[in-house]
């Protein structure tokens, strides 16, 4: 098939689209390593791979919203090569280096950090956000239940279809709309960028979670999105340079997928998260707390319990909020005779709140609220009211425990 037919037959426009996936997502590197910095070569990174490499270092997540480039061989931003990755930018600690260098390198976009949700770098072309009505920026307000490509439907009907899912290879996951992820969010509210990222269970999911396209059909332009859907196969993080079987803690994900269930990595664990946790940036924190949980590590309780309220980032689900609440749940019932012994004493509403949720969450409605009610006998006068208050907004159907996934690839 010649390069013209490429471009003017279905087929060939969806082998483009292929390749153009494959290079996005560095499954292919099509330029050679860049000039050698101090007697190094550096290698050169696709844009995709770069933000994902990144996205591990720092422990964040980026969105991307893009026009759609005038032809079939003009390069849009998520394909652009970024020369290479400077070994300073391995110091990255936190979202806020990666913005500093986004707004270096991508002139031509706006990054910012989302302020409701820290852990979430957005990328936008800035022609895009100098458009008006911009479907990203409507403001809505509902409650939601279903999987991640369902609330994208239900968007575009309250936009009037100025945004749609696309059932074409994603550019940079090769991954169509998620049907997989499910969750279940009361009152949702906010605008339409803020409702799609908010409802991402952020622990199972890719680091760019999802890309809009800005383009015209038929006269009309709209916004095509594609959601990345839950990581894929721990896999993908084997073969990196200086990789072993196991990972540091302070490798974060990485660690959190790959390191066994071994006694040795459970006490690493356990002390990479207690000196973390002492230090001014909590790095990689959560991933340690998630893989004591995963692995019912009795002993991570009592320095779970400590860290209940450590808030990671903010997000309409309560589990990605709270790393730590998280890893209780996942410890199971290890973790209720602990709990239940601290709600006597605790004081603070969104410790003792969570610590409701944790009993609830694993015994059930129940089971739970019996065990509660005997801490609640045995408690002060003073401690009961607060004993009371957690459990009823612990259940509340809108409360601030509500928001929940209830299917993740995690």
């Amino acid at each position: 098939m010649t390069l013209s037919k490429l471009e003017t037959e279905p087929v060939g426009r969806a082998i483009l689209v292929v390749l153009a996936s494959w290079l996005a997502a560095g499954l292919v590197t099509p330029l050679a390593a860049a000039p050698a910095t101090n007697g190094a070569v550096l290698p050169r990174y696709g844009f995709s791979q770069y933000l994902y490499r990144l996205g591990r270092l720092a422990d964040c997540y980026f969105t991307l919203e893009e026009e759609a480039p005038p032809g079939i061989y003009a390069t849009p931003t998520y394909l652009v090569d970024i020369p290479s990755f400077d070994p300073a930018e391995t110091a990255v600690k936190g979202p806020e280096d990666v913005l500093a260098l986004l707004q270096r390198k991508l002139p031509d976009h706006r990054a910012w950090q989302d302020s409701g949700n820290p852990a979430v770098i957005h990328l936008a072309a800035r022609s895009l956000l100098k458009a008006g009505d911009y479907p990203l920026e409507s403001v809505v307000s509902f409650n939601y239940s279903g999987t991640l490509d369902g609330l994208v439907s239900r968007l575009q009907g309250i936009t009037g279809g100025a945004i749609h899912s696309t059932r074409l290879i994603a550019i940079s996951q090769m991954s169509g709309p998620d049907a997989r992820t499910t969750v279940d969010i009361p009152n949702l509210h906010g605008s339409v960028r803020q409702v799609l990222t908010d409802s991402i269970p952020l622990s199972s999911y890719h680091r760019i979670l999802w890309e809009a396209m800005w383009e015209e059909t038929n006269g009309r332009f709209s916004l095509r999105l594609e959601q990345s859907g839950p990581r894929g196969p721990a896999a993908y993080y084997r073969g990196e340079p200086g990789h072993g079987p196991t990972h540091r803690f302070s490798e974060g994900e990485a660690a959190y997928l790959l390191n066994p269930d071994d006694p040795v990595q459970h006490t690493l664990a356990l002390q990479f998260l207690a000196q973390r946790m002492k230090e001014p940036n909590h790095a990689q924190a959560r991933w340690a707390m998630l893989y004591l949980g995963r692995f019912h590590v009795a002993g991570a309780v009592p320095l779970l319990l400590r860290d209940i309220d450590y808030r990671f980032t903010s997000s309409a689900i309560a589990t990605e909020m709270y790393p730590a609440y998280f890893a209780l749940l996942r410890e199971g019932r290890c973790a209720i005779s602990p709990t239940l012994a601290a709600m006597r004493t605790e004081a603070d509403e969104r410790r003792l709140l969570l610590m409701a949720g944790t009993v609830l969450g694993v015994d059930g409605i129940a089971r739970g609220r019996d065990e509660i009610q005997q801490q609640w006998r045995a408690a002060s006068s003073e401690q009961r009211p607060r004993i009371h208050r957690a459990v009823v907004s612990a259940l509340d159907a809108s409360g601030p425990l509500s928001g929940r996934a209830v299917k993740t690839g995690l």
